[in-house]
C-alpha cells in the first residue's frame, strides 16, 4: 500500500545515502514525482535514471539551480560551500567520518 503524499520533496545530494533513499521512495509513496527535486554539487543524474523517469527533476548542480532561481543570492551559496568544503577537509584530513544528508 502506498503512503498519499500530496506535498514536495527536495533531497540534497546525490550521493549513496540519496541513492538508496530515491527508489524507495518511488516504491511507497503515490504523488506528482515530478514535485520530487534532487540537487548535488555536481551533474549525478546518470546514476539516477529511474528516478528521472519516473518524473523527478534534477538540475546539473546545485549552483546551475542556485543561479537560475536566486540571482544574486549565489554569492551567499558559494560561501556556504566554501564552509561546508573546508568542514569536509578537516574531517578527512583527521581521520574523521564526515556524512551530511538532508533529507
Amino acid at each position: 500500500m502506498k503512503i498519499k503524499f500530496p506535498g514536495q520533496i527536495l533531497i540534497l545530494g546525490c550521493g549513496a545515502v540519496s541513492q538508496c533513499l530515491q527508489p524507495l521512495i518511488l516504491e511507497n509513496f503515490d504523488m506528482d514525482f515530478s514535485k520530487l527535486k534532487i540537487l548535488d554539487m555536481e551533474d549525478l543524474r546518470s546514476r539516477i535514471p529511474e528516478t528521472i523517469k519516473a518524473g523527478a527533476k534534477s538540475k546539473e548542480s546545485i549552483r546551475a539551480y542556485v543561479a537560475e532561481t536566486l540571482y544574486d543570492s549565489s554569492r551567499h551559496w558559494d560561501n556556504a560551500l566554501a564552509q561546508a568544503k573546508k568542514e569536509y577537509y578537516f574531517a578527512k584530513d583527521r581521520n574523521i567520518t564526515y556524512q551530511e544528508q538532508t533529507v
